[in-house]
């Protein structure tokens, strides 16, 4: 052993974060007995772990209400809401040009308080690629330069031929190779990139000029 010793860690301090809030652990094909059982609570180690809860909200913070309401719901709360009066449609443009009309497009605060929620991806590529096609602005798009780092660390050439197949078919949980940024559009971090400057993970931006290898964005935020 590394400590020479039998305490857990080897008697060091280990700091851990995570959000039981998130997705749970996911087990394919397995049962919430299975799920349950590969979390980090089921653990023997979980008892000696002493947990402290962050309240001051980062992500959401200029608007506290919302950060509120979003933890209410995380912990099990939060208001039942009827869908019943609720207008239906059955397509997609339907759907596209009830939340988004063209006199709303333009309107970035009216924006901001419309979404579509989708249950796959598929779905969200398929709106995202839609209403980006429908705002005025210059489209730019970026390729991703894929490299496969176990392939670099022991010296041998870059398999051009796998990293091609992934290009052109995105594997479960990876971000696409190709991404396509447009002025006027409004995008959310999906990162921190300076929390000083509120560029930080969830914050919404539009796009104010893409170049070559420099975004410029402006933060939208309380009265834009």
């Amino acid at each position: 052993m590394v400590m020479e010793n039998d305490q857990p860690f080897g008697g060091k301090i280990v700091v851990v974060l995570g959000d039981f809030c998130q997705t749970c652990p996911v087990v394919r094909g397995g049962t919430r007995a299975q799920v349950i059982d590969a979390s980090i609570k089921s653990s023997p180690l979980w008892e000696l772990f002493t947990i402290y809860r962050l309240t001051i909200p980062i992500r959401n913070a200029e608007d506290p209400e919302f950060a509120h309401f979003v933890n209410t719901i995380g912990d099990g709360a939060g208001p039942q809401v009827p869908l019943t009066l609720l207008e239906h449609v059955h397509n997609s443009d339907d759907l596209l040009n009830f939340v988004y009309p063209d006199d709303i497009l333009p309107d970035v605060q009216a924006c901001l308080q419309r979404a579509i929620l989708a249950l796959t991806h598929v779905q969200v590529d398929a709106y995202n690629k839609n209403v980006l096609q429908r705002i005025d602005g210059e489209p730019k798009i970026y390729l991703a330069a894929d490299t496969m780092k176990e392939a670099e660390d022991v010296g041998l050439v870059q398999p051009d031929s796998v990293l091609d197949y992934v290009a052109r078919h995105t594997p479960s949980g990876f971000p696409h190779h190709t991404l396509e940024i447009k002025t006027n559009a409004i995008f959310r971090l999906l990162r921190n990139f300076s929390v000083d400057l509120g560029l930080v993970k969830n914050v919404r931006v539009v796009v104010v000029h893409a170049g070559t290898r420099l975004i410029t964005v402006r933060i939208v935020r309380g009265s834009f």
